[in-house]
C-alpha cells in the first residue's frame, strides 16, 4: 500500500515511511545501564575495602577469601540476569562462574567447620577442580581452533573489495632453506557505510600493500573475514592445548596418589 499514487516507497501498517519512523527513546535504558555500572564498581571497591579492613585483624582469613569469591558469584548472577532481561541465550560463562563461586563458598564453610577427613576430601576436590580448569582450557583451545577455521568459511558469505594496507610474511624452512612463504595482510574495506580493518594470516598467494583484493566477510560480524587462499595450521593450537591437558592431568593423578 502507498500513501500517494506516485509514491515509490510503501509505508508500514502505522502509516510511517521507513525513514520517518519514530525513534525509540533509549535515554532511560542508557541511564539505567550507567547507574547499574556505577553501582557494580562501587560494590567492587566496597568489597576490596572490606577485605582490607578484615586483614587488619587476625583470624579473618576465611572471611577475606569468601569476600573475594563472592564477587565472582555476584558478577555471574548479574550476567545471568542481564541475559534474561535482554532475552539472549543463556550465558554459559556466567552460569559456570556463578556455580563455581557458590560451590567454593560452601566448600570454605565446610572446610572451616568440618572434621579432618572432610578437610582432606575438600582439599582433593579443590585441587582437582583447579587442574580441571587448565584441562578444559586446553580442550577449548583445540576445539575452537578447528571450529573457527571451518566456521569462517560458512559464515562469510559476502564478497567485498578490500585494500591491503599492511602486509608481513612468514616462512617455513627445511634444513635452513625456505620452502614456503606465507603472507599476513591487514585489509581495509567498507561494508554498509562502515569501514573495517581486519588481519588474516597464512595466505599462500602474493599480497602487496595498497593493492585491492576480493575477500569474503561475515554479514553479521563484518570484522570476521575469510580467504580461500588461507592455509589452516592447527599445529600451535594442538601443541598448546595438549600441554594444558597433559601437564595438569599428570599433576592431578600424582596428587591423588600422594594425598
Amino acid at each position: 500500500m502507498k500513501r500517494h499514487e506516485d509514491d515509490m516507497m510503501n509505508y508500514d501498517e502505522n502509516g510511517y515511511y521507513t525513514d520517518e519512523k519514530p525513534q525509540t527513546d533509549n535515554n532511560s535504558s542508557s541511564l539505567i545501564k550507567k547507574i547499574i555500572g556505577i553501582l557494580v564498581v562501587l560494590y567492587f571497591f566496597a568489597t576490596i575495602f572490606y577485605m582490607f579492613r578484615l586483614s587488619q585483624t587476625e583470624g579473618n582469613d576465611y572471611k577475606i577469601i569468601i569476600s573475594f569469591v563472592q564477587l565472582f558469584a555476584v558478577f555471574g548472577i548479574l550476567g545471568l540476569i542481564s541475559s534474561a532481561v535482554k532475552k539472549h541465550k543463556l550465558d554459559i560463562a556466567c552460569l559456570v562462574m556463578t556455580v563455581i563461586s557458590i560451590s567454593a563458598i560452601l566448600a570454605i564453610f565446610a572446610y572451616r567447620n568440618g572434621s579432618d577427613d572432610i578437610k582432606k576430601v575438600l582439599i582433593k576436590i579443590g585441587l582437582c577442580l583447579f587442574f580441571m580448569i587448565f584441562i578444559v582450557i586446553g580442550i577449548v583451545v583445540i576445539i575452537a581452533d578447528f571450529r573457527g577455521s571451518k566456521g569462517n568459511a560458512e559464515r562469510c558469505t559476502i564478497f567485498v573489495t578490500a585494500t591491503c594496507v599492511d602486509v608481513s610474511t612468514s616462512t617455513t624452512r627445511v634444513n635452513g632453506r625456505i620452502t614456503k612463504i606465507y603472507y599476513n595482510p591487514t585489509y581495509e574495506y567498507t561494508y554498509e557505510g562502515e569501514t573495517y580493518k581486519s588481519y588474516i594470516n597464512n595466505i599462500n598467494e602474493i599480497r602487496e600493500k595498497n593493492m585491492n583484493y576480493d575477500i569474503m566477510i561475515d554479514p553479521d560480524d563484518p570484522k570476521v573475514i575469510y580467504e580461500p587462499a588461507r592455509v589452516n595450521s592447527h599445529f600451535f593450537a594442538i601443541i598448546f592445548g595438549l600441554m594444558f591437558v597433559a601437564m595438569p592431568l599428570a599433576m592431578m593423578i600424582t596428587m591423588l596418589i600422594i594425598i
